[in-house]
């Protein structure tokens, strides 16, 4: 009987160890000079840039969208020992199904191999901004803070008037009928209570020219209710800026944001 709960064991241990493994297939490449360890989660692209220099609390970032885009911000951190990270729910309007895949690549993030922070800055542009804010809105404590720049905040306006192509893609990640897209109330300004009562830092620059997703038609609304709802939110304004560049010039106040959320 003792022979056979060994054997258990080891076949037990042999199938968690294979689990892992499999989820932790990965492929080499670089990201602006750092190492990237590319590899699938749940189905999704995701990537680990690992700084050269890590923390000591191994604080992370996780982008949701646009993983390689206006990077400045984020080489910087790496510089300074965060971990980056993405994984790839670009073109999923916030759903409940994405959200719950970045739940899993959090807990992967956090208790594999990697066992990263267990608070993590989510990091989102544009419609990535939307799943940021959503995501967090979901589960708070999982949050050091959250960067939203330029961020959709209205399914309604974009894609439903701006991306009128776009309409099917929306209808059929939602589950929605034909017309039910112009009444769709699960915008990420109608779902932000839960994140402004937790106090979580939320950090959101926008392009006062933006005229793909308007300030005053997107984030106006969400800081407007955020704060009513009691919530932490910090502008910074890009004048005369539009929809791109995302980001800043000069990073430095994403950057000291970012590691004041994880001085607390």
């Amino acid at each position: 009987m003792k022979i056979v709960s060994f054997f258990v064991c080891i076949l037990t241990l042999m199938i968690t160890t294979l689990s892992a493994d499999t989820k932790g297939n990965y492929k080499m490449s670089k990201y602006f000079g750092f190492k990237c360890y590319d590899f699938v989660h749940e189905g999704r692209k995701a990537s680990v840039v690992v700084p050269e220099n890590p923390r000591s609390d191994k604080a992370w970032i996780v982008r949701p969208a646009f993983f390689r885009a206006f990077p400045n911000g984020d080489i910087e951190l790496v510089k300074r020992g965060f971990y980056l990270t993405y994984f790839d729910v670009t073109h999923d309007y916030g759903r409940v199904q994405a959200r719950k895949l970045m739940d899993s690549f959090y807990s992967f993030m956090t208790t594999s191999q990697w066992a990263l922070n267990k608070k993590v800055v989510i990091e989102g542009l544009s419609r990535g901004g939307a799943f940021a804010l959503m995501w967090a809105n979901d589960d708070p404590s999982k949050l050091a803070c959250v960067y939203a720049d330029n961020p959709v905040c209205d399914f309604r306006e974009w894609p439903v008037k701006k991306e009128p192509k776009l309409i099917p893609d929306f209808r059929a990640k939602w589950n929605l009928k034909e017309g039910e897209e112009l009444t769709f109330n699960k915008n990420p300004f109608d779902n932000l209570e839960t994140l402004a009562k937790s106090k979580v830092p939320v950090l959101m620059i926008y392009g006062d020219k933006d005229n793909t997703v308007p300030f005053e038609k997107h984030g106006k609304i969400y800081q407007q209710r955020f704060l009513d709802a009691g919530g932490n939110i910090q502008l910074i304004c890009r004048k005369g800026a539009k929809h791109h560049p995302h980001g800043l010039k000069d990073p430095k106040p994403i950057i000291d944001f970012i590691e004041k959320a994880y001085s607390k």
